[in-house]
């Protein structure tokens, strides 16, 4: 396989599309740089609204983004209820009266779950669930270009030649 000879024109076409793309590459990550200290920075004050007169208007301090902390009142709980007559499933027109009633919550069937579980497994998707999206896309760049030289490499390295006796 040769490789593409390029002219001066055909340099500068390439040289200035990389230096768009890295631009917009730096500016995406400075981006996710601010997005990741912003939330790290309202982390820190989540659950702290409190209002405070000014002007004779009330301002918001800081408002907390972190739903999971949030707990909803008693009367905005979600309710559960228990299905009834004829449903359509995969298997065809059912009745919920076939289908049991469930034995266990969705917590402990998680719980349950995650214990059956290798440790080891577990670690190592507790430490890859803490990087950021950009990370796995810079890691799989990373990684097409590799093999995309392994295999210029390949085969551009001459072969050797067999000696038959």
């Amino acid at each position: 396989m040769k490789m593409p000879v390029f002219d001066a024109n055909d340099r500068q076409w390439i040289l200035h599309r990389l230096k768009r793309t890295a631009w917009i590459a730096v500016l995406l990550l400075i981006l996710n740089v601010a997005t990741t200290i912003g939330f790290e920075a309202n982390k820190g004050t989540a659950g702290s609204n409190s209002k405070t007169p000014s002007d004779g208007n009330a301002r918001i301090r800081s408002v907390s983004y972190d739903l999971l902390a949030a707990t909803p009142r008693a009367d905005q709980q979600p309710r559960s209820i228990a299905p009834t007559g004829w449903r359509r499933t995969n298997r065809g027109w059912e009745h919920v009266s076939v289908w049991g009633s469930p034995s266990k919550s969705i917590h402990s069937l998680m719980e349950t779950q995650e214990a059956r579980e290798p440790a080891l497994a577990r670690g190592l998707l507790a430490k890859v669930g803490k990087f950021s999206p950009v990370t796995f896309a810079i890691c799989q760049v990373g990684a097409i270009v590799a093999i995309i030289l392994a295999t210029r490499c390949i085969s551009l390295c001459p072969k050797k030649e067999k000696v038959v006796l």
